[in-house]
């Protein structure tokens, strides 16, 4: 399998450590306890090696941000949004989330090397940008980048894994703080409806509308939907870890993150207005292709949250977890069809004598929206069988739920 330059993803270790790469006048001077089994301890104590500049500038001249099938927003509408550039020209490689005045949520991939086996930039090498919409103007503020926080294990083996994007995530400190930009949570026990499979999210960006363009100077953002993990194992051929990663794009293609969208955020609504962190951008197969989600972090739950609710508290004082936002109750024509979709495709998988499935005919039904689901499958002798079924999809109780209408309805041909 080819993923993408900016993917990746590691076995999950049973002891976990988070370790810093600081700047010497920052650095901690020894190891300590954040969570439970989550250690914050020296760069001297990580077992990972350092590139040289020379390298580190190669690779990052591959990651050209792009959203793909995005429109253009203002910082305004996604305030958490930040962009991670290199310190000496500005070159936006990176995006980021302010999670707290001083940290910023991003991925791991964005300061390793390609291989997943040697950090490749320092903190001095790079600022983040908080408050902008357009890249090259002067709005909002450029701040230094004093510390990188990535998980190890309990010998100080970094967790991440370039093959498959597990632990793909890094916290920055910042040497100052920002005034520019509004920090959002991730979502806390018992908010886990807002994230799960068919929710609307809302990912954000740098870039272009097409793979391999040319870099935007406009923020860009689009909307996909939460993926169930059985989809996730499925494309990635098990290459999917869901204890640290989860799922998001559009069914029929179209809209995705991509390249250079790296470590930026991946946002859901709350009943309440608001809004939540599910993850950062991880990796994927190409970009907004048809049946193929990209990967995102997993910060709903363990063991990202509690790690990262330690480490940002300790960094700054905030509780970076939420609690008690509900999901919104109401379901799009559109997304009740990308609902349909990924559950008839499910079904269809679960039938070894399936050979096609469709979602149609979706519209309004009450409080929800129904389609027409089909899975045709193949008998002997050049014969088939059709099935048909109505099914509505409701979320006004808080969870999405699919209840069949009617009888299934099944025809033989051939």
């Amino acid at each position: 399998m080819l993923l993408a330059p900016f993917f990746a993803l590691t076995a999950l270790v049973a002891t976990l450590a988070l370790v810093s790469t600081a700047s010497a006048a920052t650095a901690p001077q020894s190891k300590y306890k954040v969570g439970p089994g989550v250690y914050l301890a020296p760069a001297d104590q990580a077992d990972v090696g350092v590139r040289s500049r020379a390298a580190n500038a190669e690779d990052l001249a591959q990651r050209e941000p792009r959203i793909v099938g995005g429109t253009p927003v203002d910082i305004s509408q996604v305030p958490w949004q930040t962009a991670i550039v290199r310190a000496d020209n500005n070159f936006q490689f990176c995006g980021g989330t302010l999670v707290a005045p001083n940290v910023v949520i991003t991925a791991a991939h964005c300061i390793f090397d390609s291989d997943g086996t040697a950090i490749e930039v320092s903190p001095g090498e790079i600022k983040v940008v908080t408050g902008r919409t357009v890249l090259s103007s002067s709005q909002g503020q450029e701040l230094p980048v004093t510390n990188f926080f990535i998980f190890l294990d309990a010998q100080g083996r970094p967790l991440y894994n370039a093959q498959n994007s597990s632990y793909d995530v890094a916290v920055f400190q910042l040497g100052a703080n920002s005034t520019t930009g509004t920090p959002i949570q991730i979502p806390g026990p018992g908010e886990e409806p807002l994230w799960e499979n068919g929710r609307r999210a809302l990912v954000s960006g740098w870039g272009t509308t097409s793979f391999q363009g040319q870099a935007s100077n406009q923020l860009l953002a689009t909307e996909v939907y939460m993926t169930q993990e059985g989809t996730c194992r499925r494309v990635y051929s098990g290459d999917f870890d869901a204890t640290t990663s989860t799922c998001a794009g559009v069914f029929d293609g179209g809209r995705d993150s991509c390249q250079g969208d790296s470590g930026g955020p991946l946002v859901v609504a709350t009943a309440q207005g608001g809004a939540r962190l599910v993850g950062d951008v991880q990796s994927g197969i190409g970009c907004a292709e048809p049946r193929t989600p990209g990967i995102y972090g997993r910060f709903g739950s363990d063991a990202l949250r509690s790690g990262l609710q330690q480490i940002v508290a300790t960094l700054s004082g905030v509780n970076v977890v939420g609690s008690g936002a509900t999901a919104p109750t109401d379901i799009t024509v559109e997304q009740g069809e990308n609902i349909g979709l990924n559950r008839a495709e499910t079904n269809c998988f679960a039938n070894r004598k399936c050979r096609s499935f469709n979602a149609s005919r979706c519209r309004p039904n009450g409080v929800g929206v129904s389609c027409r689901e089909t899975l045709t499958s193949k008998l002997r002798r050049g014969r088939k069988k059709t099935c048909k079924q109505t099914i509505l999809f409701t979320a006004d109780t808080g969870r999405i739920v699919d209840t069949p209408l009617g009888r299934k309805t099944c025809k033989k041909t051939g």
